[in-house]
Formats: structure tokens, C-alpha cells, sequence
């Protein structure tokens, strides 16, 4: 993790290839954050639904543990649809700082 933080901070492409459980998600879900916290748009593309899931409660839960106040907003299937419609009209006036 370090290794990667190091690059990250650095601005170096990188991929990141690990087994499941190292660390990962909670490392660029707080990079996430960071960055969101410096005024980039973030965007966080997750290869399943149930991914996308874990990860936008990661972001609220390490948002609300660090006092970030990043807006953060989701779109995947499963959302109810006015949940859904919610995070289209927020996307579409570009109403947030990380879109999952």
C-alpha cells in the first residue's frame, strides 16, 4: 500500500494487481477522497454492482470518520427508482464531487 500511495501522490500511472483483501479499495477509496477534498471530479469505476455498492458505503463511511464533506453520488441497477432518478438528476447537473 504504501508503494502504491507513493505513485499515486506522484501523479505515475499505475495498475494495481493483488490478491483480495490487501487493500486496495480502501486505498483508492481514500485517495477518493483526498482528491475530492483538492476539487477534482472523481470517477470510480467498478467492474460489478455489488462492488459498486461496497465502495459508495466505504466513501460515506470514511467520508463521515474524516470529517470530508465530499458529495458523493452513486448509479447502478439495483438503485429503487426514485433513488435512481435522484443520482441521474444530480449527475446531469454535475451536483457532486465522486460519482460511483
Amino acid at each position: 500500500q504504501r508503494t502504491w500511495a507513493k505513485r499515486l501522490l506522484q501523479d505515475e500511472s499505475l495498475a494495481i494487481v493483488a490478491p483480495t483483501g490487501v487493500g486496495k479499495t480502501t486505498l483508492l477509496s481514500v485517495y477518493a477522497l483526498y482528491r475530492a477534498s483538492l476539487g477534482a471530479l472523481v470517477y470510480y469505476l467498478l467492474p460489478t454492482e455489488n462492488l459498486a455498492m461496497q465502495v459508495e458505503n466505504k466513501l460515506r463511511s470514511l467520508a463521515g470518520k474524516g470529517g470530508v464533506d465530499a458529495r458523493i453520488v452513486a448509479y447502478y441497477s439495483s438503485l429503487s427508482k426514485r433513488r435512481r432518478e435522484e443520482s441521474l438528476s444530480l449527475i446531469e447537473s454535475g451536483n457532486y464531487d465522486i460519482l460511483v
